[in-house]
């Protein structure tokens, strides 16, 4: 058997324990070997979990260790190019988090050190890995959409950033510490260079961006060597939830990414049929409105219930499949004149842009609201984690029922329709931890009743519950409980 790689990551911060408690719980054939931050709780605490032998508060200690393989660099974007360029004179591997750097100037002379000192460097543009992706690379390749003529992306984050994340002296602000995903992509789907670039931002939302000189939306427009054109839309402020998405158009079109719709009390969602739409709320006495206007499931037999989607016809002539209303909601004359023209104007099978831009969604949205629950005050960080939470619930739905299963990162990524990176961000948000932690936690709790009401051995518990090894189940419950299996059940007998 082949040596263990020993990896060392360099800044402890949000994405930086995600990628330490990953490589040390995750990853095969992986030694998180090493670690380095300023700050010494979050630095003794993670090295106490995973049993990291070394903890560092200098970066360079860590990056002079003898033994080390390769070095992930998770802090700053200014920080970059010096700890890039330091740890290839060691003579170690790199991962290191986009952006490189925050000037092309800056990013040729770490190129140019890395090729000196003959290292493999990689950057985190993770999104050439997802299978969606990689599947329309496949597809242009082989000639699938003809020609790729345009570029469409999308980037649009749920809140507003700190802001000390978003300035662009420390991480290159809203387009290159964000859109450069949507660059890294252009390039690569489109098999060509960009050698035009114009673009607007602007500071609409987020009023604390002014303070450090960023934007909170910015409109890229590109244009390729081949003259393909592309066009880049990051934002800040999708408060509906996190939407990734990028459509590429030839001959046929391929669309990729993600849409959610989460259920914020107080706001009213009206959604077109032709997208799927998913329903999240903590409220069991809240609803949701869904105003199908499309004339295609007008005029059909489409009958299609959503969990907890109220059906109830606005007025008769609307039939089984009108417009869905909760049915407590005394409508208005104002707001069923609205509605009723909004059908017509589906009905003459004009664009469905057409029905969204005469306004009448707006102003029904305005009239209903007034009447629907007021809406509870979170904080934004609060709601980022319920709007986790619910994202995820699939995910915990499957670990509840089948936690003693080997069920891979990706496997359980996929019950919830997301990229395995995406649901580790995502758990660490809504929990505080990783998907493999908190399945080994389901698996602890039931090892401890077992102990309590059967006489088991260890060994079988450990593997009924779903342990791969007895010394596995030691460690994690010596971990979590303070004691080892065998004292724990003594404890039990006294």
């Amino acid at each position: 058997m082949s040596a263990r790689l020993k990896i060392g990551v360099i800044g402890l911060g949000r994405m930086g324990q995600l990628y330490a408690r990953t490589l040390a719980s995750q990853v095969s054939g992986v030694h998180l070997y090493a670690i380095a931050d300023v700050e010494e709780q979050v630095r003794s605490a993670l090295a106490g979990e995973f049993s990291i032998p070394h903890a560092f508060a200098d970066i360079h200690e860590l990056i002079t260790l003898p033994d080390l393989d390769a070095v992930v660099i998770t802090t700053p974007t200014r920080t970059h190019p010096e700890l890039v360029i330091a740890t290839a004179r060691a003579g170690k591997a790199i991962f290191c988090e986009k952006p490189l750097a925050l000037t092309l100037e800056e990013t040729r002379t770490v190129l140019d050190a890395v090729a000196q000192a003959n290292v493999p460097l990689q950057v985190g543009f993770m999104r050439r890995f997802d299978a969606a992706y990689q599947r329309a690379k496949t597809l242009i390749a082989e000639g699938r959409i003809g020609r790729p003529v345009t570029f469409k992306s999308i980037g649009r984050d749920p809140f507003c950033p700190r802001p000390e994340y978003a300035d662009p002296a420390q991480s290159g602000g809203l387009i290159i510490d964000m859109a450069i995903h949507d660059f890294d992509l252009a390039r690569w789907l489109m098999g060509s260079e960009v050698e035009r670039v114009s673009a607007e931002g602007t500071l609409l939302v987020c009023e604390q961006l002014e303070q450090v000189g960023d934007i909170d939306n910015a409109v890229i427009n590109l244009r390729f060597a081949n003259n393909a054109l592309g066009n880049v839309e990051v934002s800040r402020n999708a408060f509906y939830g996190y939407e990734i998405g990028c459509i590429l158009k030839g001959t046929g079109i391929i669309a990729m990414g993600q849409r959610v719709y989460p259920y914020v009390a107080g706001q009213i969602y009206i959604i077109n049929d032709l997208e799927p739409h998913r329903y999240y709320s903590g409220d069991e006495g809240s609803q949701l409105l869904v105003v199908h206007f499309h004339p295609g499931l007008l005029e059909s037999r489409w009958g299609g219930q959503m969990q907890r989607e109220v059906r109830v016809p606005l007025v008769s002539q609307f039939g089984q499949h009108g417009p869905l209303i909760p049915p407590d909601a005394p409508l208005t004359a104002p707001i069923r004149t609205l509605l009723e023209a909004l059908r017509e104007e589906a009905l003459r099978r004009r664009p469905l842009w057409d029905v969204i831009a005469s306004g009448l969604l707006l102003q029904a949205v305005g009239l209903l609201r007034r009447q629907m629950t007021q809406a509870i005050e979170y904080s934004p960080e609060e709601l980022q984690r319920r709007r986790a939470l619910k994202r995820i619930q699939p995910i915990l739905e499957l670990l509840q029922t089948r936690y003693t299963e080997g069920l891979s990162l990706d496997e359980l990524a996929s019950a919830g329709c997301m990229s395995s990176s995406y649901c580790c961000e995502l758990f660490q948000v809504a929990l505080g931890t990783t998907p493999i932690a908190y399945r080994n936690g389901l698996r602890l709790t039931e090892a401890r009743r077992l102990m309590q009401t059967t006489d088991l051995t260890v060994h079988d518990i450990a593997y009924r519950v779903g342990f791969q090894s007895v010394q596995q189940f030691n460690r994690l419950f010596r971990r979590d409980t303070g004691c080892s299996p065998s004292h724990f059940r003594m404890q039990l007998q006294l």
